[in-house]
């Protein structure tokens, strides 16, 4: 049919195979030649899920743009932004200036949905919303990743993308790592005169 679009999701059993199976069908993803940069948006994701991830991505050639939620509810809600700020700083030689990771610092957790956006060559990315966070998917529960509709998908990154922007332009983004950097800092964007 015209204009009719064929949906594309994944089951990830649960248990360490299934979280092996998922970061298995992210890099394939991420090495499929077309994929220039992703960006991920997850509010509960943890340095042991970063350290997982980095270790399996290191060879994709892809630009990884990371960012987290300072505020989202955490077990180790003290720590985690301090341990992600750690491996960041550890494992982030592996990834070189393909990684950037971001922790939005605003009065109130503004994440929720976990998000994947593929940006290849054409301007709307291909968009997966994720059951679980990165450091869930598959492991402890089965998780399930649906690749949103080309509207959906234009819409999705629109909103996520303006959102990062904005919290960038009111100074409430912290940088974890960038390897421009090398090391983390809270972005400042003066006020235009």
């Amino acid at each position: 049919l015209y204009g009719a679009e064929t949906a594309e999701s994944r089951f990830f059993a649960q248990g360490m195979e299934g979280h092996e199976e998922f970061l298995g069908w992210l890099k394939k993803k991420l090495s499929s030649g077309n994929v220039k940069s992703a960006w991920i948006f997850d509010p509960f994701i943890d340095a042991d899920s970063v350290t997982r991830m980095i270790r399996s991505l290191t060879d994709t050639g892809v630009k990884m743009n990371i960012v987290t939620d300072a505020n989202a509810p955490s077990k180790n809600q003290q720590d985690r932004i301090g341990l992600l700020r750690n491996v960041c700083g550890q494992l982030g030689e592996l990834m070189g200036s393909r990684l950037a990771f971001y922790a939005f610092q605003a009065s109130k957790c503004l994440l929720h949905d976990r998000i994947l956006l593929l940006f290849h060559q054409s301007y709307i990315p291909a968009v997966y919303n994720m059951s679980n966070s990165l450091d869930n998917m598959g492991m402890h529960t089965p998780s399930v990743v649906c690749r949103l509709s080309r509207d959906s998908a234009k819409a999705c990154a629109e909103y996520y993308l303006d959102l990062y922007q904005r919290q960038q332009e009111e100074g409430k983004v912290e940088v974890l790592w960038e390897m421009e950097t090398g090391r983390s800092s809270l972005v400042q964007i003066p006020p235009e005169e």
